[in-house]
C-alpha cells in the first residue's frame, strides 16, 4: 500500500524541519554562552562543564545527526 504525499504537506514538512533545526541552532548557542559564563563562574568546574557538554553532545546527535531514525520503523526500505 503506497501512500502519495501531496507537494503541501512535503512544503509544510520542510518548514517544520528547518524551523526545528533553527531552534536547536538558537538552544545550542545560548548553552555555549551559558557554558562560558559557567566556566567563569565556577572557575571551570569540571562537573558542571561536562554536564552542559553532554546536553550540547544530546542535542546535536538527536537533531542534526538524525539518530532516532535509525531506532525507527517508520520509513524501511
Amino acid at each position: 500500500m503506497e501512500s502519495t504525499v501531496t507537494p503541501e504537506r512535503r512544503e509544510a514538512a520542510k518548514k517544520f524541519l528547518y524551523r526545528r533545526g533553527l531552534i536547536v541552532l538558537i538552544a545550542l548557542i545560548v548553552l555555549e554562552v551559558f557554558d562560558y559564563f559557567m566556566a567563569q563562574w565556577t572557575n571551570g568546574s569540571a562537573t558542571i562543564l561536562m554536564v552542559l557538554a553532554l546536553i550540547n553532545a544530546a542535542l546535536i546527535v538527536q537533531y542534526y545527526m538524525h539518530i532516532h531514525t535509525l531506532f525507527s520503523m517508520e520509513g524501511e526500505h
